[in-house]
């Protein structure tokens, strides 16, 4: 280092890219690194698109129950004679649904031959999906016995 008027002066070293050691990326890391990031993203991005699809379909499922589950409380307000087997499409937030209600007399009184217990199932099918999976039924299943007392009481 020399110095002058009485300070020494530093020698920064030069930015030249002769330098060995100081030269900057080259073309084909870049490359690299680029397609690297381009493979993390496209996978990041297919798991969201898989994740929106589900969350749409699940969506459908769950209106589905929301329907049958009306269906079924709907049944059971009804007067016991008045409960029987329907084919029906519903329509609930935007969307459709076919209904199906199968009534199975499961118990007939022997004294007057009137229907003691009921079998009732509600089978909801969403028709607008597009998620295969979705497209499956939802089913709930229950019973329904009149007020009537038997002979014995």
């Amino acid at each position: 280092m020399s110095s002058s008027h009485g300070r020494e002066q530093r020698r920064w070293p030069s930015r030249s890219p002769q330098r060995a050691g100081q030269s900057g990326f080259t073309l084909m890391e870049v490359i690299v690194a680029l397609s690297m990031m381009m493979v993390a993203g496209l996978g990041a991005a297919a798991v969201f698109l898989h994740a929106a699809s589900n969350n749409t379909g699940a969506g459908e499922r769950a209106l589905a129950m929301a329907v049958a589950q009306q269906r079924v409380e709907r049944l059971r307000s009804v007067s016991f004679d008045l409960v029987a087997s329907e084919n029906t499409t519903v329509e609930s937030a935007g969307r459709n649904y076919n209904v199906v209600t199968t009534v199975t007399v499961l118990d007939t009184d022997a004294d007057d031959g009137k229907d003691t217990l009921k079998d009732i199932v509600v089978q909801v099918t969403p028709t607008n999906s597009h998620e295969t999976w979705a497209t499956d039924p939802v089913i709930l299943r229950t019973q329904r016995a009149t007020l009537k007392l038997g002979s014995n009481r």
